[in-house]
């Protein structure tokens, strides 16, 4: 995979990508002014009941990171669930994968991410426009994988309308820590009725440096994780043809991205930690080369190509406002090394689609209908491969319908879904599940509005719970499915205040799910012997560490509840001052915490802006989680410190930006609750990056 970093960046400069920022001092009037794309009825950010985030313009910029996940931490009611440097799976109000879907424009990315901890999402914050958060189940638009939630990014890959100027960015942007470095850019142009769409991106950077020890323990070699350092890079090409009541345009990406897993993550590893304690001490390689790989430790090699095509039609039937059809074509495969050698690849190839239909019924009554499908084909071969071969198919249908009363939005929801999946050797097993969803959005006051959501949702087992049977290096187990699993069901109540006027903005979101049949792993007590290849109560192997627990995947009650809440209070027309935070408890039937739940949060930002220049405070209290699950430690609170720093000025016609961001100023130690690493691998020490974005 590994191609000359100056050819790739010529590639990514002759693409002319990046990500062109709104303008300075965007904030969140801007905000709550972005349409909304989970919802199909082209809703504003305000005006659906279901808690929404959106991340976009220089707030986007400034989040960015080397994860989907961690650019979105800062985001009220979601975290991320790390495997080191280069994993950052979303974590919403307690859910993750496979509960918790990304999607890459409305479609699933298709990758492996479910598969394990250690796989990571194959789609790029860096090339999106925004990215839009969808707090609960959303299985009434997206199917049974949206139970817990949704992330969706989407970018203009395949562009809707022919631009009047040709409009393109570039950025650089350069980091302290690990010596990161990531230059992207984006081209939009076009003609009479075509439009194009070119973007492009590479990131790399050498081992994470951490405040102390990579391990809790004090081992792990010292100031660094080794074996993290990592590089990245994709470009893509998209075409339309616009007329006047719609367009109809493909699109092409290519991806691959190389990193390493952290020392002693897959328990089989022999890594020489010594080794790495010699090289230099600045975060690179002693060959200044990014791209080098700090150890021969396991390291993934990941690779997709994706082909969408996606079109709109306005107004073609009677009482029909907009008929959209995406479809998109997804070969995914990824290998992970060990001392060189591909020792397991996993690969899955995929087709989805999705029309809809967006209809009003007179004046109160309008929503929306529409049809989705996916075929999928996951194939596994090697030492890791603990999943057999699987075909799976889904399809759904769902009308989503609002009733406007006097100040009372009604909206009713409805889906059914088919799930199946065919593993190579055992029984077919499929599922029906249903949705449904009443919620009511109520406006009492000016600048006051009250949400209600009551759904009740269901979930089809995936393919990894069913057929699970193998060592399972990145979770240190031996695992078992059970293809006896049943449905997941929750029922899920959510209440909401808001309010909004000239100086404040304020927001609290109250949530409570109950879960029948939760699919979990729970320990048997029972033991691997990877010398005999036998399971037993004790371990009888030569050397006894090497013995693995067995856990098999079960279904039980659950519940979860918990609070999210933020507010901004604009003191001038330069400054402002806010407050969020965030509170999620997950318990199992028989008492026991659910395990990897993130931790309590409490942040305040101090921030001003003004004729180009915006600076910005915040300040993060991480509080101490002491629900972990069965067996597991606490995990101590910590204070996080970031801040940032842009000018926005113009060079003749081009808009440019030049700006410094920090991250852990105070360079604490942080164990990240969600992450199954938490132990030997913390989240990165301080980093200030410096950055400059020119758009034109």
């Amino acid at each position: 995979m590994k191609k000359p970093p100056d050819r790739v960046a010529a590639l990514v400069a002759a693409a002319l990508g990046s990500l062109s920022g709104h303008a300075a001092g965007a904030g969140v009037h801007s905000a709550l002014e972005e349409i909304v794309v989970t919802a199909p009825m082209h809703k504003g950010e305000a005006e659906t009941v279901h808690p929404v985030n959106v991340v976009a313009g220089e707030a986007l910029r400034r989040k960015l990171a080397a994860t989907l996940g961690e650019t979105l931490k800062q985001e009220v009611g979601v975290s991320y669930a790390s495997f080191g440097p280069g994993v950052g799976h979303p974590v919403i109000r307690g859910q993750g994968a496979p509960r918790v879907l990304v999607l890459q424009n409305s479609l699933p990315v298709a990758d492996a991410a479910n598969t394990s901890a250690d796989h990571a999402n194959a789609t790029e914050a860096v090339l999106a426009e925004r990215i839009e958060v969808l707090r609960g189940p959303a299985t009434l638009l997206y199917g049974s994988g949206a139970i817990g939630g949704v992330v969706n990014v989407i970018d203009n890959r395949v562009p809707a309308r022919v631009p009047a100027a040709s409009d393109g960015a570039l950025e650089y942007r350069r980091a302290s820590n690990a010596g990161a470095r990531v230059l992207a850019g984006r081209l939009d142009t076009g003609a009479r009725e075509l439009a194009l769409h070119l973007d492009g991106f590479r990131r790399d950077s050498a081992e994470t440096r951490i405040p102390g020890h990579a391990h809790t323990d004090g081992g792990g070699g010292d100031g660094r994780i080794a074996n993290t350092d990592a590089e990245a890079e994709g470009a893509t090409a998209g075409l339309s043809w616009v007329f006047d009541r719609g367009f109809l345009g493909a699109a092409v990406n290519r991806l691959e991205s190389d990193y390493g897993i952290p020392a002693g993550a897959h328990a089989h590893e022999d890594h020489d930690e010594e080794e790495h304690d010699d090289e230099a001490p600045d975060g690179d390689d002693p060959a200044g080369d990014h791209g080098g790989h700090g150890s021969d430790g396991v390291r993934v090699d990941l690779e997709q190509t994706r082909y969408e095509l996606r079109g709109e039609l306005a107004e073609p039937l009677p009482g029909t406002e907009l008929l959209r059809a995406h479809f998109a074509w997804s070969d995914y495969g990824h290998d992970e090394i060990e001392d060189g050698v591909v020792g397991t690849r996993f690969g899955s190839r995929a087709r989805d689609g999705r029309i809809e239909a967006v209809h009003r019924l007179g004046e109160r009554l309008h929503g929306a209908a529409g049809v989705q499908f996916g075929q999928r084909e996951f194939e596994a071969r090697g030492d890791e491969a603990f999943v057999p071969d699987v075909d799976s198919r889904s399809w759904g249908v769902f009308v989503v319908e609002d009733l406007h009363l006097g100040d009372v939005v009604w909206e009713f929801g409805l889906r059914f879904n088919r799930d199946q999946h065919d593993p190579v050797a055992g029984r077919t097993r499929a599922f029906g599940t249903r949705s449904a969803s009443v919620s009511a959005l109520w406006t009492p006051a000016v600048g006051h509005t009250l949400k209600f959501g009551l759904t009740g949702a269901g979930r089809a087992p995936t393919l990894e719970e069913l057929f699970a049977n193998g060592v399972h290096v990145a979770t240190a187990s031996y695992e078992t499915g059970n293809a006896a699993l049943d449905e997941e069901r929750s029922l899920n109540l959510d209440l909401g205040w808001h309010f909004h006027d000239e100086w404040l903005d304020a927001g609290v979101e109250l949530f409570h799910n109950r879960y029948a049949d939760f699919i979990y792993q729970r320990n048997t007590g029972l033991l691997f012997d990877p010398d005999h290849g036998t399971t037993a109560a004790a371990c009888t192997a030569d050397d006894a560490d090497a013995c693995l627990p067995v856990r098999q995947w079960s279904a039980g009650d659950a519940r979860f509840h918990g609070i999210e809440a933020e507010a901004l209070y604009r003191v001038s027309e330069a400054w402002r001052f806010g407050l969020a935070g965030d509170y999620v408890r997950g318990r199992l039937d028989d008492g026991e915490d659910v395990p990897r739940v993130p931790a309590p949060r409490l942040a305040a930002t101090l921030g001003w802006v003004d004729s180009g220049v915006d600076l910005g405070l915040r300040l993060t209290r991480v509080f101490r989680q002491a629900h972990t699950g069965e067996g597991e430690p606490p995990v101590d609170a910590h204070l996080l410190l970031a801040a940032h720093a842009q000018y926005a000025f113009l060079a003749g016609d081009n808009e440019c930006t030049v700006f410094l961001r920090g991250e852990n100023l105070l360079d604490r130690d942080v164990r990240n609750a969600a992450s199954l690493l938490r132990d030997l691998a913390p989240e990165a020490g301080r980093s200030v990056e410096l950055g400059m974005r020119i758009a034109f």
